[in-house]
Formats: C-alpha cells, sequence, structure tokens
C-alpha cells in the first residue's frame, strides 16, 4: 500500500475506453518506453488476435528503437518481433496532398481540445468521483455540456481513398474488400425484408383478407 505507482500517460487517458476488434495500430509519435510500445500494439492482440503496428521513428530516437527491440527479442519463427517496414516511396506518392490536407488541420487548438476531450471522459468515467457528483449534480452536468473551444474541422474528403491513389499491389485486395462488404450489406437487408415479410404473414390483423359472399338470387 506504500508504494505509489509511476504515473504513466499511455494509460490514464484511455482507462475507461474498451478497445475491441482492433487490427492496426499507428504509431505517429514514438512510444517512450518498451511498456508503452507493448501498451499500445498489444490493441491488436486481444483474445489471442493478430494484427499490424506500424511506428514512425526520427533520427533522434533510432537508440529507443534498438533498445525495444533488443528487449522485446524474437517471434516464434526466428525473426524480431520489430521489422523494418519495406515499401516503395513512389507507390505512395499520391498520397502527398492528403497528408499535407490533414496537417493542416492538427493545429494547437484542436491538439488541446483533444486532450481536454479525454480529460473530460476519464472524469466522467472516474470511480473516484462518482461520491463527488451525486453530491454535485451541477459539476456533472456543467461537465457534460462543456462547450467546444475549437470546433473539429471536418473534411469529407479525406474519408475514402479513391482507387487510383492506391498502389496496385493494394487494388485487386481493396476491390475484394469492398465487393465482400457490399455482398453482406446486400445479404443482411434481404434478411431484414424476410423478417418484415414473416412478421406481415404472420400478424392476422395485417394478413387478414376479406372476400364478400355472393348474393344468391332467390327465384320465385
Amino acid at each position: 500500500k506504500g508504494t505509489k505507482r509511476k504515473k504513466d500517460k499511455e494509460y490514464g487517458v484511455a482507462r475507461g475506453i474498451d478497445f475491441q476488434g482492433v487490427e492496426n495500430v499507428i504509431n505517429f509519435d514514438f512510444p517512450p518506453s518498451t511498456d508503452a510500445y507493448v501498451h499500445r500494439v498489444g490493441r491488436t492482440a486481444r483474445g489471442f488476435d493478430c494484427g499490424t503496428a506500424l511506428t514512425f521513428v526520427c533520427p533522434s530516437e533510432e537508440k529507443l528503437l534498438k533498445e525495444i527491440t533488443t528487449r522485446l527479442g524474437q517471434s516464434s519463427d526466428g525473426l524480431a518481433v520489430i521489422q523494418p517496414y519495406q515499401f516503395k516511396m513512389n507507390e505512395i506518392e499520391g498520397f502527398r496532398y492528403r497528408v499535407q490536407d490533414a496537417l493542416r488541420a492538427v493545429t494547437k487548438a484542436s491538439v488541446k481540445e483533444a486532450r481536454l476531450r479525454e480529460i473530460r471522459i476519464e472524469l466522467l468515467n472516474s470511480e473516484k468521483l462518482k461520491a463527488h457528483f451525486e453530491d454535485n449534480p451541477r459539476d456533472l452536468q456543467v461537465l457534460r455540456h462543456d462547450k467546444v473551444l475549437q470546433p473539429t474541422r471536418v473534411q469529407p474528403h479525406l474519408k475514402h481513398v479513391p482507387p487510383y491513389l492506391l498502389p496496385k499491389a493494394l487494388q485487386e485486395t481493396v476491390k475484394k474488400a469492398e465487393m465482400s462488404v457490399r455482398k453482406q450489406h446486400s445479404s443482411q437487408v434481404s434478411k431484414k425484408r424476410t423478417k418484415k415479410r414473416k412478421r406481415h404473414e404472420e400478424d392476422p390483423l395485417k394478413s387478414f383478407s376479406y372476400v364478400p359472399r355472393k348474393k344468391v338470387k332467390k327465384e320465385g
């Protein structure tokens, strides 16, 4: 009880947030320690799942990269856990302007707002503050309805990547993935229609039909 846990920036912000189904992690900023690296990339290995982690490394961070690579050692196939990513620069040249557009939106104000939003979520999910919020509901209401300092700049054109920007090696893979998604979506729509039709048929108020009897003329 006497020992205090070291404060870890990697854990504090994400507490109370459960990441599921993560297949890829991109470390834009290099993790400050081996534990931080494992904590980040470990989100791709929940429930014995496999994933990929891509990390950007500056020349000043190569020493730390070497330390983490040495500590993590080798995988079961005898290769180092961290491998240099091989790619052709000319294949990603088309993304240059998209990256520049994205970076323009990452301003000091937007970073500050993102950090405040994360702190707000952490406060709302804090077990220690539950009693305080119960005694001071006004504080909870203010925290929930706190105004955004600077609205996030939405860039719809960055949401989808046109096929012509993709490397040739990925174009066929993406095409198959899109066909699979469309097929799955059409299957879901078909199931919903079938269920709706079935409910309609089983509902006596909707499936009831009345056929009037023909009048028979009396002779005589």
